[in-house]
């Protein structure tokens, strides 16, 4: 083979895994992207097609798990599935405690650098349930009880 073909080729082959490592970061974005958008809650005002949209949105990115580990009030996972009566672990990662809220009746403190489990019924049914840290009433994850 000549070097002008060879050089072709070296070319081309860069060319191509540096598009397909572009792809990659781009999906791997709107992935995580999809993840926060679940942590923007329907309000009082929102119509029934948006609260459908919202549960099919977590729906589709909830992560069947029964750990969620938290780090300054940030959730891993983000989005999670459980099914209904089954234990989930809360961990927390931190130097200080953390009240985790689901709903008014279903807060838990997380002691410094440890671990709780709760019983996944926050709720009479299934659904969606997100929750919050400390004082802040940002939602910071959310859970499907399945």
């Amino acid at each position: 083979m000549n070097s002008k073909l060879t050089k072709k080729i070296i070319i081309a082959a860069v060319v191509i895994i540096v598009l397909v490592v572009a792809v990659y970061v781009i999906y791997q974005n709107e992935e995580l992207s999809n993840m926060k958008l679940t942590l923007i809650t329907p309000t009082v005002s929102s119509t029934q097609a948006e609260r459908g949209q919202y549960v099919s949105l977590v729906t589709k990115n909830a992560v069947p798990t029964d750990t969620i580990e938290i780090s300054s009030c940030s959730p891993n996972p983000i989005d999670s599935s459980v099914v209904k009566g089954d234990e989930i672990t809360i961990i927390n990662n931190d130097a200080v405690s953390h009240k985790i809220s689901f709903t008014p009746d279903h807060s838990f403190v997380v002691g410094t650098s440890s671990s709780i489990m709760i019983k996944a019924d926050f709720g009479k049914t299934a659904g969606v349930y997100p929750f919050q840290c400390d004082s802040s009433t940002s939602t910071i994850g959310v859970v499907l009880v399945k």
